[in-house]
């Protein structure tokens, strides 16, 4: 998908791999894949997935808009037939990212799908203006298609979408499983996730709600990563130094034999 060698990939994870200490994983699906795909290799392979940054300084909106939002790139990873239907369903879809499709099809479906009437593209905005979308949108949406690439995934969408309080719907991925939260709705084909996205914005504004959204997000942010990075680095040099102790004395007790 992104015009890479399968084989230098590869190689390279290999690489990787055996010279690491700790491998790190975005997600479950991937963490597993290496696991599988790479027996053998010295690092274990742990899932530090991606975070999100809790915007405080934006302050939450007493109503929110009838309207989805859809944060990213835009490129063969999405399900065109449920952002169709989304569209179809009559949902105001607003659109924030830059296109970066490689296959003329994918092309020929956004160009379609962000000329309709009740879609609107902003094209890719700074973290600032992107904020203060968030803060009014009534929904956010994950249209991740089934692909291995997608499967492998951890979409930082979802997060920023909690983390600004807003209700989401998302295919059903691994790293939604991983989440393991009601907060995030399923929707499955195209009819099932129009109908998802419609119920969501239905429902009336609930600031409790929003309020144990960005509190999930909050368990999950950057800061937290970094920490269990910290903490995974840690747990390595305390091992490899026990190790090195214990090698040490047992050196120390043959020579005085």
């Amino acid at each position: 998908m992104m015009g890479l060698s399968g084989r230098f990939v590869h190689r390279t994870l290999r690489r990787n791999l055996r010279d690491a200490n700790i491998a790190a994983a975005v997600s479950p699906h991937l963490a597993e894949s290496l696991e599988v795909s790479f027996t053998g290799h010295q690092a274990p392979v742990v899932v530090l997935p991606n975070g999100c940054d809790l915007r405080k300084t934006i302050p939450l909106p007493v109503d929110r808009s009838h309207k989805a939002v859809l944060v990213g790139q835009l490129n063969e990873r999405l399900d065109m037939d449920l952002l169709d239907a989304v569209k179809d369903a009559g949902v105001p879809l607003l659109v924030i990212g830059p296109r970066t499709e490689r296959d003329p099809e994918t092309g020929r479906r956004l160009d379609l799908l962000l000329a309709s009437e009740n879609v609107t593209w902003l094209g890719e905005l700074p973290a600032t203006e992107l904020g203060q979308h968030l803060a009014a949108a009534g929904v956010g949406l994950t249209p991740y298609a089934d692909t291995a690439f997608n499967r492998a995934s951890f979409p930082l969408k979802t997060l920023d979408y909690l983390a600004a309080g807003i209700p989401v719907v998302a295919t059903d991925l691994p790293a939604v499983r991983w989440l393991n939260t009601e907060l995030v709705t399923v929707g499955s084909g195209p009819e099932g996730f129009a109908k998802r996205v419609q119920q969501a914005l239905a429902r009336p504004h609930d600031p409790v709600a929003e309020e144990r959204r960005r509190h999930f997000a909050g368990l999950h942010t950057w800061e937290t990563r970094a920490n269990q990075l910290l903490e995974m680095a840690g747990a390595r040099t305390s091992r490899q130094e026990a190790y090195r102790r214990s090698a040490a004395m047992t050196v120390d007790r043959s020579d005085s034999r």
